[in-house]
């Protein structure tokens, strides 16, 4: 178990860096610049998460939020945010943000200034029940109408 929870913190540490270079002047949250350079390795990460929500998405289960929720409470709030980011860019605009929007991922990602300069990018759907993202969503529309 030590060794699984080793594992989980190099994995914690690593994107916490990537969102951190991401963030960067070099990027300036441009995430297809971001991903030109770094996709060899984030690419399998994505491809993962994306390849999970498909699975549930096209299953025939039945409560098939019930499971997303499941596999949602595994994602640190770093990771959410990078999910945020990457969903933005070409390769995650075309078939993953949709998945995201549907099954509310967002629900439990932290505020920042970075992402609420891009809020209004998703639909409102993205971010569930959350009050505080909600009200913020829909002053952002009334000032950017």
């Amino acid at each position: 178990m030590k060794d699984i929870a080793n594992i989980k913190e190099k994995g914690i540490t690593v994107i916490s860096g990537y969102l951190k270079s991401l963030k960067t002047e070099k990027f300036k949250i441009d995430y297809d610049l971001f991903n030109k350079y770094h996709e060899k390795f984030t690419g399998t990460y994505f491809g993962l998460i994306y390849q999970i929500l498909k699975l549930i998405n096209e299953s025939n289960i039945k409560d098939k939020q019930k499971y997303i929720n499941i596999y949602r409470a595994q994602f640190t709030k770093d990771e959410l945010e990078f999910l945020f980011y990457h969903c933005l860019g070409t390769i995650g605009k075309r078939k993953f943000k949709k998945l995201v929007e549907n099954y509310e991922f967002f629900e439990h990602i932290g505020l920042n200034n970075d992402i609420e300069k891009r809020l209004l990018e998703y639909n409102i759907k993205a971010f569930g029940k959350n009050e505080t993202i909600i009200e913020k969503y829909k002053e952002l529309e009334k000032v950017n109408v």
